[in-house]
């Protein structure tokens, strides 16, 4: 290979990437201009709010007056374990973590059109925890199903 051939292809390479950027910074582009919707909330979405409003303004024993119909299967002294139990890892968590700031709601999935869950994350200082509270449509309305709660590792792991 000469030096003049190999000094061709290096000067087009170096023309084309640098013609290849100028187009796309001067071109409008229809991907950066394309905004996806944002999809409809379910009416469930303020239930799973207000729950989570309970949670933030430490009203941990109205949240689990509300959560209770999700645990039937439970007698009243172990759905009253199941409440320490929160308890408990709501201040473990504040004192590992810090003090909480914030909620933010993450995602909505829909299983059918009868069955939905909320994912939240609960901020702390130094690390955060996902809330998932799952909602079914009885004949009488949205009704609690279920919660957890989870550290964020591990709630990736669940496909939360």
């Amino acid at each position: 290979m000469t030096k003049s051939v190999l000094f061709a292809g290096v000067l087009g390479g170096l023309l084309g990437g640098f013609g290849g950027y100028a187009l796309l910074r001067t071109l409008p582009s229809t991907l950066k201009s394309a905004q996806v919707p944002d999809a409809p909330r379910s009416e469930a979405r303020a239930l799973a709010d207000e729950l989570v409003a309970k949670l933030k303004a430490g009203k941990n024993d109205e949240f689990l007056a509300v959560v209770r119909s999700g645990f039937n299967e439970l007698t009243d002294d172990q759905f009253g374990q199941l409440g320490l139990q929160m308890k408990t890892m709501r201040s473990n968590f504040t004192r590992v973590y810090g003090a909480p700031s914030e909620f933010e709601f993450v995602r909505e999935t829909t299983f059918g059109g009868d069955a939905v869950r909320f994912a939240y994350t609960e901020k702390f200082p130094h690390g955060c925890v996902v809330w998932s509270f799952t909602y079914y449509a009885s004949p009488s309305g949205w009704q609690v199903s279920g919660f957890q709660y989870r550290k964020l590792d591990s709630a990736f792991e669940s496909g939360l």
